[in-house]
């Protein structure tokens, strides 16, 4: 193993004693990962790997298990009646469409949102949009618009989507929800808890 190995993780300030089996040891360091991971005494890269996959990672993923109508034209606001998981009590079925930031832990997210459309014939405005927005409190609003995707039908295939909102800040108390748009009067189909399904992501990267 070479030091190379350990330059995400630290400064380069390495001892030369020898771990055993596994790669170079370390002084005393501590790594910052949303949290503290102290390393004392000669660890080889194996063992801090391991360590490091179970640091905590503050995120929630929601989901609905049924179909939701969609006028159209109208950029619809989904309603979550299912949750995975949820770390930090960033879901309430008080607010089903929200994933809203707790208390301490105001800082930059990403997000992700799905959607499956129902099949049927081409007609005359065959588009598809889905949109990640911050705060807007139910009504799609460009301005608070995090990240969007439109594609327009090629055949008669339910067609499938993702919306990738890559980092942004939110302070405590702020939200996102997913929207889902056509160009004809549509259903956004639950299918498949796995990915054939309307889901919204949240992931905390750090303050």
């Amino acid at each position: 193993t070479s030091d190379g190995d350990w330059a995400p993780l630290f400064d380069g300030a390495m001892d030369s004693g020898d771990p055993g089996a596994g790669g170079r040891s370390l002084a005393q360091k501590t790594i910052e990962v949303h949290g503290s991971l102290a390393i004392t005494g000669a660890l080889s890269v194996d063992t801090v790997r391991a360590r490091l996959s179970k640091i905590h990672v503050r995120r929630a993923h929601v989901y609905k298990s049924t179909d939701t109508a969609i006028s159209a034209g109208v950029d619809t606001l989904i309603n979550f009646d299912t949750l995975v998981h949820d770390t930090n009590g960033f879901w309430s079925s008080a607010a089903p469409s929200r994933l809203t930031v707790p208390a301490g832990l105001s800082g930059q997210y990403m997000a992700i949102g799905n959607a499956r459309f129902s099949a049927h014939a081409i007609g005359a405005d065959p588009w598809h949009r889905m949109r990640i927005e911050k705060n807007s409190a139910g009504t799609s609003t460009n301005a608070n618009t995090l990240a969007a995707v439109q594609a327009y039908e090629l055949n008669s295939a339910a067609p499938r989507m993702q919306v990738v909102a890559p980092p942004f800040h939110m302070a405590a108390g702020d939200y996102i929800e997913l929207y889902a748009g056509s160009g004809h009067n549509d259903t956004c189909v639950y299918e498949d808890f796995l990915y054939d399904v309307p889901y919204l992501s949240l992931v905390y990267l750090g303050a």
